[in-house]
């Protein structure tokens, strides 16, 4: 029996001026499992004919990515025939299969109606969250799946993808919850040491769920990961979380789906989701009351120390407002002046 190629195999279509944002696009997608990417200045080899190798990958295509600037869209030539050739692709294609997905790299006028008919992904906006919707279009959210109320299997894949450091299963002291404690790496570019990550029973209705969060003492001042496998419960949570006043976080299923299988980047997926759903001042190290503790907070700081410590005795005046790390830098001139 022909085994069936599962693999999602991309073209790249783009114009010589946006190479660079063409090029990181590829090796993202070339770093996820189940996309096969290829664009013209990695795969094509010495020789080749540049129009029949062309026409071979855009026709071998399942996905065809027509990145739109103000350089290709005013550009006649390859980048018109790659999409013309994508057109007669499209027409073949049934209208519920997401085929030619355009993407603009800058703020130009897309003119063309095929291009306008389908919805765009703007990655000038962000580059992340663009990236995010290309991999979901391209791998649907079926690609992989979690198994729902298998919280074992899912934290397994959860912590391993943000790479936390350890994980703590909080035994029935809280009400019909299985809670976990995870710490996170020293290096996480947010001040959270650990969260707390609660799987609210799925015949709770989202407003139970709510009255039994405010028995939990720890979610009022640890960030609390919700992850909910019921769709309405999930919706009444994911309202609440988006007021920034709480320690709440509420992952929707397309979020959840791209940092456990998805993101090139999970602790960046995982840090965006967070940030998205919380006020920073709430989890400042000042609200929080442990202080700067992590390096990676600082940017430039490695370099300020060096800079003070290499140098011959001096008077230094260190000016800024308030809490924003005047002190933990002197702290850390007196360490390494020692």
């Amino acid at each position: 029996m022909q085994q069936i190629d599962s693999k999602k195999r991309v073209f790249i279509s783009y114009a010589r001026e946006d190479n660079l944002i063409a090029k990181k696009l590829y090796f993202d997608l070339k770093c996820i499992e189940g996309i096969i990417p290829w664009i013209d200045c990695e795969d094509m080899l010495p020789g080749q004919k540049w129009q029949n190798e062309i026409y071979s990958n855009i026709k071998k295509c399942t996905h065809f990515l027509a990145l739109l600037s103000s350089n290709s869209i005013t550009k006649k030539g390859y980048v018109q025939r790659e999409l013309k050739i994508a057109f007669d692709f499209l027409d073949k294609n049934p209208d519920s299969n997401i085929y030619l997905i355009p993407i603009r790299v800058d703020e130009c006028a897309v003119n063309d109606e095929k291009l306008q008919s389908l919805h765009r992904v703007d990655m000038f906006a962000s580059y992340e969250q663009g990236l995010e919707k290309i991999i979901l279009s391209i791998l649907g959210e079926s690609h992989h799946s979690y198994a729902k109320n298998d919280t074992e299997s899912f934290m397994k894949n959860f912590t391993e993808r943000i790479g936390a450091l350890h994980v703590n299963y909080i035994e029935k002291s809280i009400d019909f919850f299985p809670v976990y404690e995870i710490i996170l790496d020293k290096d996480f570019v947010l001040n959270i040491n650990q969260c707390l990550i609660l799987f609210p029973p799925t015949d709770f209705s989202g407003y139970e769920v709510l009255h039994k969060l405010t028995k939990i003492e720890a979610t009022k001042y640890q960030v609390s990961i919700l992850i909910c496998f019921e769709s309405q419960q999930r919706a009444i949570l994911y309202r609440e979380s988006k007021n920034l006043e709480n320690m709440l976080v509420t992952p929707n299923d397309k979020e959840l789906h791209f940092l456990l299988f998805a993101s090139p980047s999970p602790k960046e997926t995982f840090y965006r989701i967070i940030s998205s759903q919380i006020k920073l001042s709430r989890i400042s190290p000042y609200q929080i009351g442990r202080g700067v503790d992590k390096d990676s907070l600082f940017f430039g700081r490695h370099q300020i120390v060096s800079h003070i410590v290499q140098r011959k005795l001096s008077n230094y005046f260190v000016i800024g407002g308030r809490q924003l790390g005047k002190s933990t830098l002197l702290k850390a001139i007196n360490v390494n002046s020692n």
